[in-house]
């Protein structure tokens, strides 16, 4: 990074990232499709902000992941915080941004804790007082100006979206680092609209037999490591085609299914049409899926039956009862599913975690991974922080929505 003055820094392609509501994976996800980046490529990352060094277009990255809210630049830093020196930093940069834009200047402030969760605090006390004298400055350039504020201490997807922020005076974070503040511009953020539509639009659903996210389904196919450009990938428990739909919008070229309903193939094959993408969707039992399928194919992403609905936690014995039957289900199953993966190839799979009345109960995978040929691989880069490389007991990452009965472990095989 260039030193400009004795507080300010402008650095080199370095991108800031916001994690949603599950940060380990976010990062597990980045890492999937950034690859290596340098000896610390992913050190520079908590569950507020990751920063990472990159020169890939920041508004094709968000349109690409599924657990990042928000990507944006890294224009500048300071060494020393106080109000006065964030404004005298802030303002050029939202000068700059206006200046080929016409009408009211719409501008806001995000705060976030990389290293300093003291520090961001702080900043985030001072946002208003912050905000409020930058628009007194803007307004000397003659034109109307507007801070936009929150209750919390970053501006959501929404609101930014919902103000025009991008298109006038920005979003600009503030993140705090160990011994600096990191100045950032909001290139892009997620489009609430869109993944709303996919998740609640589409024309067939079956909420008794569970419904995968589309952002976890396209977090999970990001996950295999696979670049979709002439790429194949299976879905054997495709259920209402949420995998197979996140898929084919990153642009896989072969897309194939399978599920033992007949709903669920039907579902697929609609949602697939209203989507408008084109899949092989068959029906029948995984265990013998190699014979209705020609394989290989450069990834399989899926999550299986995860067991018989329900309304209330289960005792620990209920679950445990559960769990021996999907075991039975599932030695079957990936079986047959592992002749069907390309050497090399990864298989993402949400398996389910039982939320009992008396403690979280995980599936004892290991021997069935043994059994069928598969090795886990481990979800983040050995550069990634400890606080976000805690892992599940089969070594995955867990997935948990809140007041959730039965919860996910999202492992990647090989």
């Amino acid at each position: 990074m260039t030193k400009t003055t004795p507080d300010r820094y402008t650095p080199c392609d370095m991108r800031f990232f916001i994690p949603g509501s599950h940060p380990s994976l976010s990062l597990a996800e980045l890492a999937a499709v950034l690859g290596p980046t340098g000896p610390a490529d992913y050190a520079q990352a908590a569950a507020e902000a990751f920063l990472i060094e990159t020169t890939r277009d920041p508004e094709e990255l968000q349109e690409r992941l599924g657990g990042i809210v928000k990507t944006g630049t890294v224009v500048g830093e300071l060494a020393r915080y106080n109000v006065q020196a964030a404004v005298d930093a802030l303002w050029p940069l939202i000068q700059t941004a206006a200046e080929n834009t016409e009408g009211k200047i719409s501008f806001g402030l995000s705060v976030y804790a990389l290293e300093n969760k003291g520090m961001a605090a702080q900043i985030a006390r001072d946002r208003q007082r912050i905000g409020l004298e930058l628009k007194k400055r803007l307004k000397e350039l003659g034109r109307p100006v507007r801070y936009v504020d929150s209750k919390e201490r970053d501006l959501s997807a929404v609101i930014v979206i919902e103000n025009g922020l991008l298109e006038t005076g920005g979003d600009w974070a503030l993140i705090a680092g160990a011994d600096r503040i990191f100045l950032g511009r909001t290139e892009a953020v997620q489009n609430y609209k869109e993944w709303g539509r996919r998740d609640y639009g589409r024309p067939a659903a079956d909420a008794k037999s569970g419904m995968l996210p589309p952002k976890l389904s396209r977090m999970m196919v990001n996950l295999a490591g696979v670049e979709p450009t002439g790429a194949s990938l299976l879905d054997p428990f495709c259920g209402s085609g949420t995998v197979l739909m996140e898929a084919g919008l990153l642009g896989f070229e072969r897309l194939a299914g399978n599920d033992i309903e007949a709903k669920a193939v039907a579902d697929t094959k609609k949602n697939l049409v209203w989507s408008g993408q084109e899949a092989e969707i068959v029906q029948g039992d995984a265990s013998n899926i190699a014979d209705r399928l020609p394989g290989p194919f450069d990834a399989v992403v899926t999550e299986p039956y995860l067991g018989p609905p329900r309304t209330k936690k289960p005792t620990a014995a209920e679950a445990g009862r559960t769990v021996a039957e999907l075991l039975r289900l599932y030695t079957r199953a990936f079986a047959s599913i592992r002749r069907l993966l390309r050497p090399g190839g990864a298989c993402v799979v949400s398996f389910p975690v039982f939320e009992t009345v008396e403690h979280r109960l995980f599936m004892p995978l290991r021997p069935l991974f043994e059994e069928t040929g598969f090795t886990v691989r481990p979800p983040l880069p050995d550069s990634a922080p400890p606080a976000l490389k805690e892992r599940t007991p089969n070594g995955g990452l867990l997935y948990r929505r809140p007041d959730a009965i039965v919860s996910r472990e999202i492992i990647i095989l090989e």
